[in-house]
């Protein structure tokens, strides 16, 4: 019987024992062989199933492994990315000016940054909580009303925005602004943030009081003024009634502009700051502002009556007239004032500035230095004066002005050596309109250049005119100060002269010595001028202005008009005659001829012809004379013995 097939580790164990005992295997069981057999064989596979279960298992805890290893990469890396967007929060956070915190629905601290600590004054190694937050806002915080009610308010809408302005008592400003932490729309917290505003608080509060104060002498201004007399105005009816008046002084000051223009700009602005100072001083228990210019402005509440406010006026007035000291020199100015009552002269702001500035210019028409309540009767004046600057606009364009002609006399010979141009005005319908009316007007609305200008033109236009019918003589013209300052003076003469063609000899420009003291350097520069191109120059009303007997020897002065005041009674008065002797002998020495106004009688006239004054003017030899008449007398031979 053949042997069968035995597991190798068997029969390897069989041929040892036969080698070694001389057993074979036929010589035993051949159930325990089998058994023996399937024993190993059991055993064998029992291996490979492990071996393979190993294998599997080593494939799979490599593949683990890597897995491992790429999530212990990821970590490595999100690690270092959250490191790197913690750092960069934490670079972002403190790298603004703005103090931000960052808390969680319960009030506790997320993250902060260290302006949050610097601002509120939380030292960096103590824990921030909730509980220190309070305690530095309750420390640090001002307005902490304001700042509790936003924190109640995020509780109550943990979804809405917040803002607040905080104070802090170490005087600066911060804005708060919160916003809610959102997760899938959900809030979960808040952030808070606090900018320093200080600097833009100031520069508005800056703006502000700019806005109501002047720049100069840091009073309050007219919009102060104002807001001032608006609320007076506002206040119930029943406390007018039983409340006592308030008084709105309106002040100018008088001659400002003469001192401004010679003194220059710097020299006025110091001034006026020095005004304000006594106006202070004066003005105690009052409210001062500065109107504008040099314009002032006090309001007196709970004035008594009248008596009050003229005490206070006049300890104004008394204040500034004491001299005033500036850059060395002794400066003596006075001021005016206005003064309208509430609520009894106007309910509103523009009613009382209106009528007290009325008022002021009714003190300065009255001689200046002086105090006028507002009466109903100025502002009819008021109304008069501007309907006399609606009139003289219309005037100018209609050309309604006419020029009349009063002789000059040559005392020696009793004939026309020349004629003053004089204006006049002959409304369409009305009557005629006196210079002394209307000049002021057009000065001061500024229409008295335009007018000027028409005069030169028309006194050149008459001379070409008389010129063809065969006699011409000197003609006077009248320039206001104003012209120097405002208009071209020297080119409108000479516009004239060459339109038409008139000798400038003929022409002579009469100016007040306001002229000089108002703008030297101008006037002085116009009349050189005007001299070198033959134009003859006078001073108008010699010895009524401030006089100054230099301007005598530095300007080019041909002729002097003596005013009237020193003329009147001179035949009865030793030292009138002496005065008119000095000033004929004062100008005849310098080469300048004297021309005497207001002669009224021949008494006069002899005098002045004894005391050897070259001209004169005057009813007592002729009134002003409309060009025809005067021309048809400078052809007749032009001899005025007496009054014509």
């Amino acid at each position: 019987m053949t042997e069968p097939n035995r597991h190798k580790l068997l029969a390897r164990q069989l041929e040892r024992l036969a080698e070694d005992h001389s057993i074979t295997a036929d010589k035993l069981p051949h159930s325990f062989l089998d058994a023996v057999d399937e024993a190993y064989t059991q055993h064998d596979e029992a291996r490979r199933r492990f071996e393979r279960t190993i294998e599997l298992s080593n494939r799979d805890l490599e593949e683990r492994y890597e897995l491992l290893e790429k999530q212990h990469k990821a970590l490595d890396n999100s690690t270092t990315e959250l490191k790197q967007s913690h750092e960069l929060l934490s670079d972002t956070l403190n790298s603004t000016k703005d103090a931000i915190v960052v808390l969680d629905l319960k009030g506790r601290v997320i993250i902060h940054n260290k302006q949050f600590l610097k601002m509120f004054g939380i030292p960096r190694d103590r824990p921030l909580d909730k509980f220190e937050i309070r305690r530095r806002f309750k420390t640090c915080v001002d307005n902490l009303d304001e700042l509790t009610s936003v924190w109640n308010f995020n509780k109550q809408y943990p979804e809405q925005t917040s803002r607040c302005v905080v104070m802090l008592r170490n005087e600066r400003f911060l804005e708060c602004f919160t916003t809610p932490r959102l997760h899938d729309n959900v809030p979960i917290g808040r952030v808070w943030s606090f900018s320093d505003i200080t600097e833009i608080k100031r520069n508005e509060q800056l703006a502000v009081h700019n806005s109501h104060h002047d720049a100069l002498t840091g009073l309050p201004n007219r919009n102060l003024l104002t807001e001032w007399l608006k609320r007076e105005a506002a206040r119930e009816p029943s406390d007018l009634k039983a409340r006592k008046s308030t008084a709105v002084l309106f002040i100018g000051v008088d001659g400002f502009k003469v001192v401004n223009e010679l003194q220059g700009v710097e020299f006025g602005d110091r001034l006026l700051c020095l005004i304000a100072q006594r106006l202070t001083n004066a003005c105690r228990g009052a409210a001062l502002a500065r109107h504008g210019g040099d314009e002032f402005v006090v309001l007196s509440e709970d004035a008594n009556d009248t008596f009050q406010v003229t005490l206070l006026a006049e300890e104004i007035l008394h204040q500034i007239t004491q001299p005033f000291t500036l850059l060395g020199q002794t400066i003596h100015i006075s001021v005016s004032i206005g003064i309208a009552l509430f609520p009894g002269d106007g309910q509103n702001p523009e009613t009382l500035l209106r009528k007290s500035n009325i008022a002021m210019f009714h003190a300065k028409q009255k001689g200046r230095n002086n105090f006028q309540f507002f009466a109903d009767q100025l502002e009819l004046m008021a109304h008069h004066r501007l309907q006399l600057r609606k009139d003289l606009r219309r005037a100018l364009l209609n050309k309604e002005f006419k020029l009349v002609y009063q002789p000059k006399i040559d005392l020696a010979t009793r004939r026309i050596r020349g004629a003053e141009a004089l204006i006049r005005w002959q409304p369409a319908q009305g009557d005629p309109i006196s210079p002394a009316q209307f000049i002021p007007s057009a000065e001061e609305n500024g229409f008295i250049v335009e007018i000027g200008e028409w005069v030169i033109d028309e006194v050149g236009r008459q001379l070409a005119e008389w010129r063809e019918q065969g006699q011409v003589c000197p003609v006077a013209l009248n320039i206001s100060t104003k012209h120097f300052q405002l208009g071209d003076l020297v080119g409108s003469i000479d516009q004239m002269l060459r339109r038409y063609q008139i000798d400038p000899g003929l022409i002579e420009i009469e100016v007040t010595e306001s002229a000089f003291i108002e703008d030297m350097p101008k006037t002085a520069l116009a009349l050189t001028t005007l001299r070198t191109m033959g134009v003859l120059c006078s001073i108008d009303d010699f010895g009524t202005g401030f006089s100054s007997l230099s301007y005598l020897l530095t300007l080019p002065i041909d002729i002097l008009k003596i005013d009237k005041i020193f003329v009147d009674n001179a035949t009865q008065s030793a030292k009138q005659q002496a005065l008119l002797k000095t000033i004929v002998e004062l100008a005849h020495a310098l080469d300048i001829r004297v021309v005497a106004e207001g002669i009224e009688d021949e008494a006069t006239g002899v005098l002045l012809h004894q005391l050897n004054c070259d001209m004169a003017q005057g009813f007592y030899f002729s009134r002003p004379l409309p060009p025809q008449v005067f021309h048809k007398l400078l052809l007749s031979g032009g001899s005025l013995p007496h009054d014509a």
